[in-house]
Formats: structure tokens, sequence, C-alpha cells
């Protein structure tokens, strides 16, 4: 949203606080206008609240019955302490308005609404230096993305720019309402290591199949966001020091590599495909299936079963199989027909 979102919600809070006792306070003096005519004048039910109602109203409207002294006076009571109870309801609801907090609440329900018809998105828990980062990367490959924040700081620099769930990520309500369940993939960049530890352990308890990436600081929270259910786990510290060390060691091999991962002035790019079972490449040997000179696509590695050990240089007799993740570099073309091949795409 484009104002601190956790003030806005305060300050609605605030204004039906304030609405709900303006209300309160006018029911009271209907319910004391009513007494009091019956009790002054001596008048039915009906004709009480129908007095009660025409003085606060200011209609204009003759008396029921003609009034005693002491009966106009307590009229007199009832005008002054009814308007005033009725311009104070109406600046506080002209507040309401005027003040972004009934737009802000709108905008927050179209926002929602539009979390709850994403399927395979992202979501970044936490919006600083590393998470916008993310958000922006994530976007720019085309992906959805929803960030959670609780921060007012980070939720003002946020804007519109991405949908956004105001709340602690380590919350399984804040999460379910990040759509979790329907996520493709969660990255924990918060600044804190216990707080990465909690989000990805309650991300892993909602969603079994999430990808995971965490940030680590610590050396030792690693191991623990590993064992709480990360996929992978991320220390920018670390990996900005290997960077500048090959930036140093090789500058156009570390060049090369950003280019074709993250650049939109290039052709190809490095992308890892996943092999699906009974698709036209499970199987198969790397020799049959030809994909430099049918496809054009120069494979690098190979990842059998996805776990994670890289076979770099794959010899032709290696048979590919399902789940199988093949690490290429190809233009946007000969990307898309190894995905059908692959089985994933039609």
């Amino acid at each position: 949203m484009s104002a601190h979102l956790d003030h806005r919600s305060a300050a609605v809070l605030a204004a039906q606080a304030r609405l709900r006792k303006g209300i309160l306070v006018l029911l009271l003096i209907i319910a004391a206008g009513i007494i009091g005519y019956r009790q002054l004048e001596g008048w039915t039910f009906v004709d009480a609240l129908y007095m009660t109602i025409t003085t606060l109203t200011t209609v204009g409207f003759m008396e029921v019955h003609p009034l005693s002294d002491a009966g106009r006076l307590f009229t007199i009571v009832i005008l002054i302490t009814g308007v005033g109870t009725f311009f104070f309801i109406a600046g506080t609801f002209t507040e309401y308005v005027i003040g972004g907090s009934l737009t802000g609440v709108v905008r927050s329900r179209r926002m929602q609404r539009q979390i709850d018809a994403m399927t395979g998105h992202q979501i970044v828990c936490g919006y600083g230096r590393v998470g916008e980062q993310v958000a922006l990367d994530l976007e720019e490959d085309g992906l959805h993305v929803v960030v959670v924040e609780k921060d007012s700081s980070a939720l003002q620099r946020l804007g519109d720019r991405f949908p956004c769930v105001t709340g602690d990520a380590t919350d399984e309500a804040v999460l379910a309402r990040a759509g979790i369940a329907r996520a493709a993939g969660l990255v924990a960049a918060s600044g804190e290591d216990t707080a990465n530890i909690v989000i990805t352990l309650t991300a892993r308890g909602m969603n079994g199949t999430l990808q995971i990436v965490a940030r680590g600081g610590a050396d030792e929270a690693a191991s623990k966001l590993m064992r709480a259910g990360a996929n992978q786990v991320i220390s920018p510290y670390r990996l900005a020091g290997r960077r500048i060390a090959a930036q140093l060691q090789s500058p156009r091999v570390s060049d090369f590599l950003d280019l074709v991962m993250h650049s939109r002035d290039v052709e190809v790019w490095l992308r890892e495909v996943t092999v699906r079972p009974k698709s036209r490449l499970d199987g198969r040997p790397l020799a049959e299936c030809r994909l430099a000179d049918e496809l054009g696509v120069t494979l690098l590695a190979v990842s059998e079963g996805g776990s994670g050990h890289l076979l770099t240089s794959p010899p032709a007799t290696l048979s590919l199989g399902a789940d199988d993740i093949l690490i290429v570099l190809g233009t946007t073309e000969q990307l898309r027909r190894l995905n059908v091949l692959a089985g994933n795409a039609s």
C-alpha cells in the first residue's frame, strides 16, 4: 500500500471506535428523551419516541402535545446534546473517509482478493534490501510475487509495487493470507536468523512441497534453517565475498554468468529444466536426446533426481530419468522447446 499500512489499520480502528462511541451516545440520548417525556409529560412510548426523533433531527414538526416549562427545558437539553452528537458522528465519518481509512480498507480487500486468485506465486517474507531485490528479480522473470512485511518504513518503500500482506511472517494466519497453500516458493529474507528459522519451520508445516530459500547470516544458522525445512540457505555476506573474489580472479566469467542470469539485453539464458515422468526425455540416453543438434541448447550439468549433486560434462550414455534437473544454456525459443520435451509445457 502507499502509506504506512499498520498505521492505517490503527487509524481505521480508532475511527471505528469513535463512531461506535458516538452512536452509543446517540442511542443513550434517544433513550433519555423517551424516558424524560414519559416522566415529565406523561406521554405514551410512541409519542415520546416521535418527539425525541423530531427534536434530534430538527425537522421542525409541531409538538405532539403542548409542553410544560419542564418539558421545554428538557427539549432544549435534548436538542443541544443531540445535535452536538450528530456533528461529532458526521465529522468522524468525514475524517474516516477523507483521511483515507475507508479507502485503505477497500484497497486492502481488493488486494486480498488479488492474492486469493494467485496460484504458483512466490512469497517474499521481509522487504529489506535483500527482500526488495529478490522481489524485483522475480518480477522481472515474469513471476507473481506477494510480499509479507510488518515494518512501517519498509511498507512505505514498498508502495503499490507488489501485493502485500501486512503482518508477522512467523504467524500461520499471515502466511495463509499470502496464499502459502497455493504458492510455488517462499523466500525467508528477514534480517534476523531466528525469524527466518521460525518462518521456514512454519511455512514447511503449511506446505510440504514448497520451495523455500532462506537468508542466513551466522554460520550456525544454515544447519538450523536446513533442519527447519529450507531447500537452500543463502548467506548474502558469503555470496558477496565469493562474487568479489571471482570478479578479481575471473572478471569475464563472472560478467558472463551475471549476463546470462539477469540481463535483459542478451538472447541466451542460463536456466534449469526438470524432466517430468513419462515425458519424451524420461528414460532416454543423452545421445538420443540430441539437445545440441536438434534444439541448439548447451547442456552444462545434470542433477540426477534433483539430488543437488551436479554431474558436469555428463556422458552421452547417461540416461535421463524423472525429476532429473538439466542445467542448460539457450535462447528463449530453445528453452521453450526443451521444456515441451521435458513435459513442462504444451
